[in-house]
């Protein structure tokens, strides 16, 4: 018996259209659509998806993230605009790399002696933990050749050696749709949990320049980005905030784009995509496609749940007080 030993079996945009038609009876054997019919079928393959995307599944676009800390900052922009509008900084964690610098260094400094410069290179975002607290932001200027990293802007204060290097990333985050679970890591890696919570119970907190290790994040929606804030204010640059952040499905926007589903999802995005395009195109359903979308949307949602133990707390954060008597 022979057998493949391949594993990589995956079906691209225009294969779910072609297939979804054929299960209306619109197309015949060996008939293709037309290029307007991709394009439409395309727009509501892409609509269908985003309500999904509404729906909270999709175990597997949980990403965890990092989220770089300035001193005397509460309020950070996770998104596209964070870094080129307000000069925040996050990255996918898989994607950033942590060392040290080396020797000390002065104010204005451009090269910066590290104690290592793997996984950085030309073009990286660069983070270099000052004295006075913060974080100089740059870039890598060249391929590091073992001389030290060189930053396009230099230092405005000094900096230590045993100060904190961040980089090995040249992209931001996308705006997430959701803050999954939270943590603070600090200099010892050493991981505390941080609690979720809503913006009212946010405003309700004391002072908000109070400066001790964070215990809250709070995330606030808007439409193009997402904005959060820290409580109490972070007082150690050497302290990353992990987020597991709930990413959006990227779009189906050429006709080889594979879906960015596990493949067991591939069979529920055909069916379903059918019957979405039933009322367009004026074709009746089968109840054959009618079962067959249900169940293996249904089956494929299944295999995306975490197996995990359930526990219950009392709310203490949020509470009415009644008068007595």
């Amino acid at each position: 018996m022979a057998r493949s030993g391949s594993y990589d079996f995956t079906v691209t945009r225009d294969n779910i259209i072609e297939g979804a038609l054929r299960l209306l009876g619109f197309l015949g054997e060996a008939q293709s659509p037309t290029s307007d019919q991709l394009t439409q079928c395309g727009r509501a393959l892409n609509l269908m998806i985003r309500a999904w995307q509404a729906k909270g599944i999709a175990l597997w676009k949980n990403i965890e993230c990092v989220l770089f800390v300035q001193a005397d900052q509460v309020k950070y922009r996770l998104g596209s605009t964070m870094q080129s509008t307000y000069g925040d900084y996050a990255c996918l964690f898989t994607d950033y790399v942590q060392t040290t610098i080396s020797a000390d260094e002065a104010a204005a400094q451009t090269t910066i002696s590290a104690t290592s410069e793997t996984g950085v290179t030309n073009g990286d975002f660069l983070g270099v933990e000052t004295d006075n607290g913060d974080i100089h932001w740059s870039t890598q200027n060249g391929v590091p050749a073992g001389s030290g990293l060189t930053l396009a802007t230099g230092l405005d204060y000094a900096a230590s050696a045993g100060n904190y290097i961040y980089s090995g990333f040249a992209a931001i985050i996308q705006r997430p749709l959701e803050i999954v679970q939270a943590w603070r890591r600090t200099s010892d890696e050493n991981d505390t949990p941080i609690d979720v919570i809503s913006v009212d119970e946010y405003r309700r907190l004391t002072t908000k320049t109070n400066e001790a290790d964070p215990t809250t994040i709070a995330p606030e929606y808007l439409l193009d980005d997402m904005n959060v804030y820290l409580w109490p204010e972070p007082n150690d640059m050497k302290t990353r905030i992990h987020l597991v952040l709930k990413y959006m499905f990227e779009d189906f926007d050429a006709e080889a784009n594979n879906p960015d589903f596990p493949v067991e999802w591939h069979e529920a995005i055909q069916y379903n995509l059918a019957i979405r395009l039933a009322a367009e195109y004026s074709r009746p359903v089968s109840e054959e496609v009618k079962y067959v979308a249900q169940m293996s949307l249904a089956e494929a949602e299944m295999s995306s749940v975490e197996q995990s133990s359930t526990y219950l707390s009392p709310n203490v954060r949020s509470h009415r007080r009644f008068p007595s008597g």
